[in-house]
């Protein structure tokens, strides 16, 4: 297995999966650092006008909590992935992470085409909005399309996402728009009544989230592709079946054993390609498996 080992330690493969990794990890720690910060300030200067609960009013800050909070249970993995070379997750944190990462980038799109439009001062006018509003939807977007997991997002998955964003819509409309008890940070019921400014806001979320599902997606598949594209024409068949035990190695050594998979469509192209046996194939990328489960149960 050493030998094996050896071979693949530059492999394509392997070094693409290290990099993607290392930025991902990096990504991920200044993001939540900067999201805690940032909320802090704005906790500390409420707090210090006497309305500590405010800040807690506005979406930005809200969707950077949940932000902070995904980014903390990914941080773990993010290291692991540095470790193993791997960036991945189990499923259900990546439903969170759609989730957060829905949720900031409908921070950053309404912070730049709306807000911005009527309040620039609320968008962009501080060292916190703008870290909130801009640099950490673009971090967190970093990691989300980083992850080496292969997951492929449903249209239920998108709209599971959307709860967190809907719930503080409710919860918005109702203390604005029913109760008054709120101000309306959000000009929610300035330009229109608020009932078909509800409806266009949901319309405008769905648009957004359907989009990052589609991009997410389209990036996933094209990644796979390019991965079976990343060999020269003239390489071995050896060196196929080296990389192969690679990927299966990299791919089950970072998830939980009974999510691992067999990356069939990426095998299909390869042995169509380079006219090799998939079986062969199969048994390479088996075996890197194998050796990457008894490596954990050692550790």
């Amino acid at each position: 297995m050493d030998n094996q080992n050896n071979k693949t330690d530059n492999n394509s493969i392997i070094q693409l999966y290290k990099t993607r990794s290392v930025v991902a990890f990096y990504a991920c720690v200044v993001d939540l650092f900067l999201s805690v910060i940032s909320i802090m300030y704005d906790l500390v200067w409420y707090t210090k006008a006497g309305n500590e609960f405010e800040t807690f009013h506005y979406y930005t800050v809200d969707s950077n909590c949940f932000n902070a909070l995904v980014a903390c249970m990914i941080i773990p993995f993010a290291i692991e992935g540095v470790k193993k070379k791997r960036f991945a997750y189990p499923r259900w944190l990546a439903i969170l992470h759609y989730s957060s990462t829905f949720c900031i980038t409908i921070t950053m799109v309404f912070a730049i085409f709306i807000i911005s439009w009527y309040d620039f001062e609320l968008a962009f006018g501080s060292i916190s909005s703008v870290f909130l509003h801009l640099i950490c939807p673009c971090l967190l977007l970093t990691t989300f399309f980083l992850s080496e997991c292969g997951y492929k997002y449903t249209k239920k998955e998108t709209l599971i996402s959307m709860i967190p964003s809907l719930a503080y819509t409710i919860l918005y409309v109702v203390n604005v728009a029913i109760l008054k008890r709120w101000e309306d940070i959000y000009h929610f019921t300035t330009y229109l009544p608020w009932p078909i400014s509800l409806v266009l806001m949901l319309i405008f979320a769905g648009i957004v989230g359907f989009v990052l599902l589609n991009c997410y997606n389209k990036y996933s598949e094209r990644r796979k592709k390019k991965l079976t594209e990343s060999w020269s024409d003239d390489i071995s068949s050896e060196q196929i079946n080296n990389e192969i035990y690679g990927l299966g190695f990299l791919n089950s050594s970072a998830v939980d054993p009974s999510m691992i998979s067999m990356n069939l469509d990426i095998l299909k192209k390869i042995a169509e390609r380079f006219d090799l046996n998939l079986e062969e194939l199969s048994k390479s990328y088996s075996k890197g498996a194998i050796e990457a489960i008894k490596d954990r149960k050692e550790e």
